[in-house]
């Protein structure tokens, strides 16, 4: 499977959203998308799933314009309440459903026991896992996922990059937006940053910082502390911090009574 994304271009009245995005992707590739709330990933991902249509340019399959080429996860996920999850499982998979595969799945995300359960009596957290079931026991060439890592803890986020890596060893075309950039480059072939309706190749200006601590609730005070820095985020028991290299002594300091047990420094 070929993945071409040809001079795209959307608007929304006035607002240039994506202007003139070029984007190739081949099987058994991981993509991973970069930008900040509003800058438009949403919106591409969107147009590449046929959700809506581009003002300008093509999205390709093998050379052609094709439907039920994708499956993904953008913004909330909805299911019927009123059903299990096995049953909305299979309603949405229709005949893409194989139960070997579904459980499989179900196992890894530590649903398998709640299948039976309606979805109403699921919180949000099952829900997204639910999601991500659906998502990776489709048969479908192209996956795509928006902000998938948000509601996920750090043991979740680790089981998504396992699925992410079998789908790869599928020829599967992956791709993900996020702002979590640490250790991106570990599972993705590329990653790219929108900006100003602009996809550009990510090319780091500063230094991530993993930062753990005693416990979840110790992290999450301390990104708390200084939620000011935008480019802080709370995954289990460790923050991830951005910043130049003569800051983060300072940022160490004013966490030292968050109980600290180990700073690692990561550059893509």
């Amino acid at each position: 499977m070929k993945l071409d994304v040809c001079n795209l271009s959307f608007s929304y009245k006035d607002k240039i959203v994506l202007n003139g995005i070029n984007l190739a992707a081949e099987s058994g590739s991981v993509i991973a998308v970069l930008g900040a709330n509003g800058s438009g990933k949403t919106t591409f991902f969107k147009i590449i799933l046929d959700f809506i249509k581009p003002k300008n340019g093509k999205v390709l399959f093998d050379g052609k314009e094709k439907t039920g080429i994708c499956a993904g996860i953008i913004e909330t996920p909805l299911f019927w309440n009123g059903m299990c999850g096995l049953d909305n499982l299979k309603y949405y998979l229709a005949n893409e459903y194989d139960e070997k595969t579904v459980f499989e799945y179900a196992d890894k995300w530590g649903l398998k026991e709640s299948l039976n359960t309606k979805v109403n009596k699921y919180s949000l957290g099952m829900k997204q896992k639910l999601s991500m079931i659906l998502a990776f026991s489709s048969k479908r060439e192209i996956l795509i996922f928006d902000e998938p890592l948000n509601s996920l803890d750090q043991h979740s986020i680790g089981v998504f990059f396992e699925c992410v890596t079998k789908a790869k060893s599928e020829n599967k075309i992956i791709i993900l937006a996020t702002h979590i950039v640490y250790e991106l480059d570990r599972y993705c072939d590329k990653i790219y940053e929108l900006k100003d309706g602009c996809l550009l190749e990510h090319i780091p200006t500063n230094n991530e910082y993993k930062i753990t601590f005693i416990s979840s609730e110790k992290a999450q005070e301390a990104a708390n502390k200084i939620k000011e820095n935008s480019c802080v985020i709370a995954i289990g028991d460790s923050i991830i911090v951005s910043v130049e290299n003569d800051e983060i002594s300072e940022v160490i300091k004013r966490l030292a009574d968050y109980n600290i047990i180990g700073v690692e420094r990561k550059t893509l």
